[in-house]
């Protein structure tokens, strides 16, 4: 996400997140700035950001995703697992979340870009602790993955 640029000054409150897979990995960003490691304890989240203006929530996963892993796909490819709004989910503000999952091809690669200081693939049934409730996100994709 490229700061807040068209939003006429309001942050909106609907972003995104994508769980990306591969096989059975999937694909985290290192986000956080020194500064904010303080408020959130993990510091790898799911890519993901906010919708901007005119876009639908699926072209914004899309773009977001090529943004901050390098991965590009077609916005009808992202199949959405969910939508996470719990209050006090994110200790920024009450943010609700439109996640979806996308399959890339064996051997992907994945590059940090935009405001993702890294990017690594984790297995998807151990992430391991990220940010937010991007892990029980994880698990909605673990599951959403095994059903036909």
């Amino acid at each position: 996400m490229t700061g807040t640029a068209g939003y006429n000054g309001q942050i909106p409150t609907d972003p995104t997140q994508l769980v990306v897979l591969l096989l059975a990995a999937a694909a985290v960003i290192g986000r956080l700035s020194p500064e904010q490691v303080d408020t959130v304890k993990a510091v790898l989240a799911l890519p993901g950001g906010y919708v901007a203006p005119g876009e639908t929530p699926r072209a914004a996963a899309a773009r977001e995703l090529q943004e901050e892993t390098g991965i590009s796909v077609a916005p009808e490819d992202l199949t959405q697992i969910g939508v996470f709004g719990q209050p006090g989910r994110d200790p920024r503000g009450h943010f609700v979340t439109t996640a979806y999952k996308v399959k890339v091809p064996s051997g992907t690669t994945a590059r940090a870009g935009d405001d993702a200081a890294a990017v690594r693939w984790v297995p998807l049934t151990a992430p391991g602790d990220l940010a937010f409730d991007h892990s029980e996100i994880v698990r909605a994709a673990r599951v959403h993955n095994s059903s036909p």
